[in-house]
C-alpha cells in the first residue's frame, strides 16, 4: 500500500507533467540546447559526472547540467572538485515531497530544450519530476519509471543498466545515428490513408 508521500507525489506528477502528441528523434547537428539531471549520492559520482560532462565536451554538445545531493557532505565536495559548469542543488531547493521549489524552476521555466537526459539510476523523485515536467522535445533515462515515459532508454545487454560514463557514450553514439525527417502533414495523411510515400 502506497504511503501518504507517494499518493501526494504522483497526484502532484499527475498535474504538472507535460502531454506532448507526438515526438521525433532530434537530429544530431541541429542540436542547440541539452540539459540534464544527475543524482550525486557519493563521492565516486562526483568524478563519474565530471567525465560524463568531458564526453559531451568532446562531441561539442552544448548542455546545461543539473546535479542533485541530498547530502550536504556530497554537495559541498562537488561543488569544490567538479571542472565543469554544472548547478549542484541540495535539499533547500526541493520540498518535503521532493518537487523542486518555485525559484529553482524559473532558471528554466520558460525554456524550450531539444533534448533532456536524466541520469537517474535509481528511484528519485526529484529527477523523474524534473524529467517529466520540463519543455523538452526528446527524454532519454537510464531506466523505465513508473508514472512517467522516456522517449529512449538506453541499457546493456539483455537490459543490464550501464554505468553513468558509458551511458553518456552510448547517448551520444545514438543522437549521431538515428535521427528523424522532419514531420510533414501530407506523408502522415498518406500513412493514414494506407497510401505509400512518392519518390
Amino acid at each position: 500500500m502506497l504511503g501518504i508521500i507517494d499518493i501526494l507525489r504522483r497526484k502532484r506528477l499527475k498535474k504538472d507533467m507535460r502531454h506532448d502528441e507526438r515526438k521525433i528523434y532530434p537530429v544530431y547537428k541541429n542540436l542547440r540546447s541539452i540539459i540534464f539531471f544527475y543524482y550525486l549520492e557519493t563521492p565516486e559520482d562526483i568524478g563519474i559526472l565530471d567525465r560524463c560532462c568531458e564526453i559531451f565536451k568532446n562531441h561539442r554538445l552544448n548542455y546545461t547540467g543539473f546535479a542533485y545531493a541530498k547530502k550536504k557532505k556530497i554537495m559541498m565536495s562537488a561543488r569544490q572538485s567538479i571542472k565543469y559548469d554544472i548547478t549542484i542543488f541540495g535539499n533547500r531547493a526541493v520540498t518535503l515531497l521532493g518537487i523542486p521549489k518555485q525559484w529553482f524552476t524559473a532558471q528554466f521555466a520558460d525554456k524550450k530544450y531539444d533534448l533532456l537526459i536524466n541520469f537517474n539510476d535509481k528511484p528519485d523523485y526529484t529527477a523523474k519530476y524534473l524529467a517529466a515536467t520540463i519543455d523538452t522535445s526528446f527524454t532519454v533515462a537510464m531506466r523505465e519509471e513508473r508514472d512517467i515515459r522516456y522517449d529512449m532508454i538506453i541499457s546493456g545487454p539483455e537490459g543490464a543498466m550501464l554505468g553513468k560514463g558509458e551511458f553518456a557514450d552510448q547517448v551520444c553514439h545514438y543522437l549521431k545515428s538515428i535521427s528523424s525527417a522532419p514531420y510533414s502533414p501530407l506523408h502522415e495523411t498518406k500513412r493514414e490513408k494506407g497510401g505509400e510515400d512518392e519518390g
